[in-house]
């Protein structure tokens, strides 16, 4: 097995331990990963309204595709990966075309400096998606760490700008994968089409939600 963990996360005693039994009990299942919370929580306001979105992007998100089997999102700062199957000994994580399609050093295009220099993590992920389809990504709620998260708002925002630029770049890739679970309507990909929707869209929300609030308190509209 393959750790990884970021410098800034703190990973709690028993969590490597909670991965390692699941990833032994059930051969199938190539990566899985854990929750992620924030660690600085009452660092500013900043960091307090992020609590819920890891929540929800870890809890409730990772949990729901962990049933499918098909987590789109390995974080980087806390995931472990299997490099080789234990019955005969192929290689997971250390086979060729994962190495070939990941160690690019051709990036040329906006599309995949996206997907390599952004969302490095997402990519993996995908690429363990497209060429292990008979394998398993999954969420391990037992396993927790807790990460830094930035305390100002003009550091958010440049984060977030990365982050919905890597994820729709990789949920359009993954678009692309053809052994996701599922046929038609009822399929991971109509979840990662509604998933990558909701990114696009998110910017325009946020400034709808201070129009809104601007109109109702600071104009006195009624609502």
């Amino acid at each position: 097995y393959m750790m990884a963990i970021d410098a800034d996360t703190r990973v709690s005693k028993l969590s490597m331990s909670y991965m390692h039994r699941y990833m032994q009990a059930n051969d199938r299942v190539l990566a899985c990963c854990g929750e992620t919370k924030v660690d600085n929580t009452t660092a500013s306001w900043v960091t307090m309204i992020q609590i819920y979105d890891y929540f929800a992007s870890h809890a409730l998100k990772k949990s729901f595709e962990s049933i499918f089997g098909c987590v789109t999102c390995l974080p980087g700062c806390f995931t472990m990966l299997r490099i080789y199957c234990p019955d005969d000994m192929r290689p997971l994580l250390s086979s060729d075309n994962v190495f070939q399609a990941y160690s690019r050093n051709d990036i040329e295009s906006l599309h995949d400096k996206n997907l390599f220099h952004l969302g490095e993590d997402r990519m993996l992920t995908t690429l363990l998606l497209k060429y292990f389809p008979e394998y398993r990504l999954n969420f391990v709620p037992a396993a927790s760490c807790w990460t830094i998260v930035p305390d100002s708002y003009k550091v958010l925002l440049s984060q977030r700008r990365r982050w919905i630029n890597s994820t729709f770049h990789n949920m359009w890739e993954l678009l692309k994968v053809r052994t996701l679970c599922g046929c038609c309507c009822l399929s991971m990909k109509t979840v990662v089409a509604i998933d990558m929707l909701s990114t696009m869209i998110l910017p325009a929300a946020f400034l709808y939600g201070l129009s809104f609030i601007y109109v109702v308190f600071v104009a006195g509209e009624p609502i």
